[in-house]
């Protein structure tokens, strides 16, 4: 008699989790960004200039990258200062920090062109 008591107490639990789980109001992209740490791409504008010269940017421009915070933008000059200019798009994914979809996501607004 225990055990079947027991059982339908997890079970009515489960089932006010449940519950309660589909009558809460959607997280906001604000909620996600505070919960993840990580901005969503559609909320971070293009840089001003439409792209950005990677190989010369300092902090300021790099951080103009969507979805790059200072942190990112130091690291991808750490990077660029050990390792030279970066030549490939791809090159970045050896920046700590960045992974594929980041790296899709600043794909457009990237110039690897060297120079000012």
């Amino acid at each position: 008699m225990r055990k079947t008591t027991v059982g339908i107490g997890l079970a009515v639990l489960a089932l006010a989790v449940c519950v309660l789980s589909l009558t809460r109001a959607p997280r906001r992209p604000s909620d996600h960004f505070a919960v993840s740490g990580r901005e969503p791409a559609f909320a971070t504008p293009a840089p001003p200039g439409g792209t950005v010269r990677v190989n010369s940017a300092d902090l300021t421009e790099l951080i103009g990258l969507p979805g790059i915070g200072e942190t990112l933008a130091q690291e991808i000059l750490n990077e660029r200062a050990a390792h030279g200019p970066f030549l490939y798009p791809e090159d970045l994914r050896s920046v700590r920090g960045i992974g594929a979809a980041k790296l899709e996501d600043i794909r457009p607004y990237l110039d690897l062109s060297e120079g000012e």
